[in-house]
């Protein structure tokens, strides 16, 4: 994951970052957290089937699927282990 952290200096200015900075949060973790959105089209039994071994795995749909996607890509070698 491609992450450029910015200035210190534009965090602070950003008045959004007013509330976050009095409670003692670094800005930049929450700039690491954001995520980007993915849609896809499954048939709607194999989104049956992937929501009860979520439930299962007591887990959300969303983390499922992310759960199962960086194991390929560590099992492929596209991130480190």
């Amino acid at each position: 994951m491609l992450y450029m952290r910015p200035a210190a200096k534009d965090a602070k200015r950003d008045p959004r970052m007013t509330k976050v900075i009095k409670r003692g949060i670094d800005p930049h973790d929450l700039l690491r957290t954001r995520t980007a959105q993915l849609a896809m089209r499954i048939p709607p039994q194999l989104k049956a089937l992937a929501e009860k071994a979520a439930v299962d795995d007591q887990r959300s749909l969303t983390s499922l699927v992310e759960k199962l996607l960086v194991e390929h890509l560590k099992a492929k070698g596209y991130l480190r282990k």
